[in-house]
């Protein structure tokens, strides 16, 4: 496919639009949304002391007193759980947010500039409409839906301009796995993230070095099972900006290269 791209033009969207939505995400998640669930420890041991400090005078009895030492023990890890829950789910889901950002952004792009205009009617007017691949003689007919990132870096790979070879497409990739293993648990995206990422199925007091990869993984979106870090976030939202910087200069040179409109 002869391919052209507006370097010109997209290159600034990508600049004025694409970066600081991803910028004002980060600031949001890292500096506002996550610093603003309370600290476990600290809750639980408020919740400790209130319930220890608030009926010691109503007991008596060594024995009394041994049951309210332990009641008020039991609701401050049970705060504790609860909180330290939230926040690891938090961070987890904070994965699937930035990622369906970029997944969203590159779709823009691919509708925008690397489908036809005719396709792009069809694409707004059926966004499930598929197109037929070309195959081998005597293979059977494939077909991939044409609104989709798949046919975006298929176009994009055929004409040299490729997305997926860029330095920072490795950590966008890893980002894109664990969105899915969030989402979905269990499956093929967690299998292959385990084989590149196998610390985040634990905990980060845990040591993994003698276990296999968890047979289920039951609930990531509630904070079980998956475990990213706040400094993970920050290198997947440093990657995906990365990503828009590198394609902006290579969308740039491709253009010139070409050197006639989309139109001509």
């Amino acid at each position: 496919m002869d391919l052209w791209l507006d370097g010109n033009h997209w290159s600034i969207w990508i600049r004025k639009v694409c970066i600081p939505e991803i910028e004002w995400t980060r600031r949001a998640i890292l500096e506002h949304m996550l610093p603003s669930i309370p600290d476990p420890a600290t809750e639980a041991d408020k919740t400790s002391d209130a319930i220890w400090y608030g009926n010691t005078e109503r007991y008596s009895f060594e024995e009394d007193m041994c049951s309210l030492a332990e009641y008020s023990e039991n609701q401050g890890m049970e705060v504790y759980d609860r909180l330290n829950g939230v926040r690891q789910a938090a961070a987890n889901m904070a994965t699937v947010m930035l990622w369906h950002l970029l997944e969203q952004q590159m779709l823009v792009f691919h509708k925008r500039q690397v489908l036809t205009m005719r396709e792009e009617k069809a694409a707004l007017q059926n966004p499930e409409v598929k197109i037929e691949i070309p195959c081998k003689k005597g293979k059977e007919v494939k077909e991939r839906k044409l609104l989709s990132l798949e046919e975006f870096h298929a176009r994009l790979d055929a004409d040299g301009c490729s997305m997926t070879s860029l330095p920072a497409w490795q950590k966008v990739k890893e980002l894109h796995l664990i969105a899915n293993t969030v989402k979905h648990g269990s499956g093929s995206s967690a299998k292959k993230l385990y084989k590149i990422r196998p610390d985040l199925f634990y905990p980060n007091f845990y040591k993994q070095e003698h276990n296999s990869q968890p047979l289920s993984l039951r609930k990531p979106a509630a904070g079980e099972d998956l475990y990213v870090t706040e400094q993970d976030i920050a290198a997947y939202f440093e990657a995906a900006i990365s990503l828009w910087q590198e394609f902006s200069i290579k969308i740039e040179e491709h253009s010139q290269k070409r050197g006639r409109s989309h139109f001509s």
